[in-house]
């Protein structure tokens, strides 16, 4: 599974310019696809409706890619998050209380393949 993370920072205090110095420090350059992929799925999500395009554009450069082994758990529920995920190719379970509650799809190389639900999760992190 591949999937795109964006790292939130410590949670007591925030300073966004800082976050932002470091986070470019990182920033990979993304190919065309991958740029409109993470801006269609950031378009899904409420938290990110009221962005103007250059914050969006901001947004989607600090996304870091990394792939997780088939079974790994992503998330432990009731641990405190620090990520907000893209899903890129793979499949992903949610749990609660050990019950499945769901699950999403996703291949940026063939999306007409899978159903075209978020592809999103850990927005709490944020």
């Amino acid at each position: 599974r591949k999937i795109w993370p964006r790292r939130h920072g410590p949670r007591d205090s925030i300073d966004a310019r800082n976050q932002l110095r470091e986070a470019s420090e990182r920033w990979t350059l993304k190919q065309e696809n991958e740029v409109d992929y993470i801006l269609k799925e950031l378009q899904k999500n409420f938290l990110f409706t009221g962005l103007e395009p250059s914050q969006l554009d901001t947004l989607v450069q600090a996304f870091e890619q990394v792939t997780f082994a088939k079974d790994q758990v992503i998330i432990h529920q009731g641990e405190p998050g620090d990520y907000f995920y893209i899903l890129y190719k793979g499949s992903v379970a949610f749990e609660i209380d050990g019950e499945n509650v769901g699950t999403t799809t996703a291949d940026h190389e063939s999306p007409d393949l899978v159903d075209d639900s978020p592809k999103s999760f850990g927005e709490l992190a944020l």
